[in-house]
């Protein structure tokens, strides 16, 4: 989705309603996938200000992914406000985010993108007390217990561990 801001390049001081969803599929990061379960929401001000065009708002998104412990799929409610710099005229890299604009616009899937891709948590689990999978028979231990031998054991004390069962 583009959004026109040609008012605003043209103008020196003026301000700009956004109140849009954009209908975004997947993000990708690193080797994850998070499928968007509805269109990402943002509501904020599209503004100018010293020479710079800046976005300042809301952005709320449901993700859908897997958990990294256990596999199970995980849906989580995304909400956070964002303060992006999206034309910065005077070119001190300051800007937190640079989006191209063509013909007085910009993509908006872009700035999503980068803004979802920064938000997303490190490492999704479903739940608090996660017990994952098991090691060895692969079991999801939050669902059914298994009966393997998972004993922790530093492999640089078996020999010591040896000599205490002959004692």
């Amino acid at each position: 989705m583009r959004i026109n801001i040609s008012d605003l390049i043209s103008n020196r001081y003026g301000e700009m309603p956004l109140d849009v969803t954009v209908d975004i599929e997947k993000i990708y990061r690193g080797g994850e996938i998070f499928n968007l379960v509805e269109p990402v929401w943002i509501k904020g001000l599209l503004f100018r200000m010293e020479g710079n065009i800046i976005l300042k708002g809301t952005l709320k998104a449901i993700i859908q992914t897997e958990c990294n412990k256990c596999l199970d799929n995980v849906i989580k409610d995304l909400s956070f406000d964002f303060n992006e710099i999206i034309i910065n005229e005077n070119e001190d890299d300051s800007a937190d985010i640079m989006i191209d604009v063509n013909e007085n616009s910009i993509n908006l899937e872009d700035l999503i993108e980068r803004l979802l891709i920064l938000k997303l948590p490190m490492r999704v689990i479903c739940k608090d007390d996660c017990k994952g999978l098991c090691p060895k028979c692969g079991i999801n231990l939050n669902n059914s217990e298994c009966d393997c031998d998972n004993e922790d054991i530093d492999l640089r004390l078996i020999k010591l561990k040896e000599l205490l069962k002959q004692n």
